[in-house]
């Protein structure tokens, strides 16, 4: 299946390149010539959209007898055995403190790689991967809010925001400024981060996560400084984001939640 769509890609490839060769020898002899190729924009687009609709449909996060040294052996539905994420589901794990909540998160997110057994993003396993392909991988494929939301202490909230989106270049400022809107955190936008509190922190890191193309969401208790109110509208915001990417969501915290519609619940 992955091989037939792969030579399918690669022939959009070829048809999209001819396609943009023509249009671009039209336009430099005619300067009016793009009045009679308004599908120049579209064909350019046909290996992207194509690529994402069907090579990174099946993407998934797949862990196989996964362990870390340092944590316990314990009955688990993640240490010790097989687990698939598959990419466009959600899915809670719940655990109580200590139980490596974090560090599970760590590994998925590739900076915590002193780990037993496989861990495979979309079938490679990831102990193969440089340095320069996990930065691939974060800035195109993988997002997170970490639990202590690694934010710019002594930069503006929206310093550290358009940081983020100057590296991705996938949203405007008048989007960050939206989401800060819908989440309540506008007033906040131009106070460094160390004068914030906790709570509005971790919104901003919420917004943060969002700035980029994603396939898989990863959230290390997301919420924990938050009201049921905002925290309704964050998930709101969080599930229209990860609907619209169609990407995996994972969320750790200490306890069950009804906050996303879940695919599947699994304990640590």
């Amino acid at each position: 299946m992955e091989c037939k769509a792969f030579i399918l890609f690669l022939v959009w490839c070829i048809i999209a390149l001819c396609g943009v060769a023509v249009a671009s020898w039209e336009v430099r002899n005619s300067p009016n010539a793009y009045q009679f190729y308004p599908f120049l924009h579209w064909v350019q687009s046909i290996p992207i959209q194509f690529s994402k609709t069907f090579i990174f449909a099946h993407m998934s996060f797949q862990l196989v007898n996964l362990a870390i040294p340092y944590i316990s052996r314990q009955v688990s539905d993640i240490w010790n055995t097989t687990v698939l994420f598959e990419r466009g589901k959600y899915y809670h794990i719940r655990a109580s403190s200590g139980k490596g909540k974090s560090s599970l998160i760590h590994t998925l997110y590739g900076l915590q790689q002193k780990y037993e057994g496989q861990l495979q993003f979309n079938g490679t396993d990831c102990k193969g991967l440089s340095i320069n392909q996990w930065c691939e991988i974060r800035s195109r494929h993988l997002s997170i809010v970490f639990q202590d939301l690694r934010l710019f202490e002594d930069y503006t909230a929206l310093q550290n925001l358009l940081i983020k989106n100057e590296l991705t270049a996938f949203a405007s400022e008048n989007t960050v400024r939206e989401y800060a809107n819908r989440l309540g955190i506008t007033h906040t936008l131009n106070r460094p981060i160390k004068t914030l509190s906790y709570g509005e922190r971790q919104r901003v890191a919420i917004i943060r996560s969002l700035l980029q193309p994603m396939d898989c969401l990863l959230l290390d208790e997301p919420f924990s400084h938050l009201d049921n109110a905002n925290i309704q509208v964050a998930a709101s915001v969080i599930l229209e984001t990860v609907k619209t990417a169609g990407a995996t969501l994972i969320v750790c915290d200490l306890e069950c939640d009804q906050h996303f519609p879940y695919h599947q619940n699994l304990n640590l």
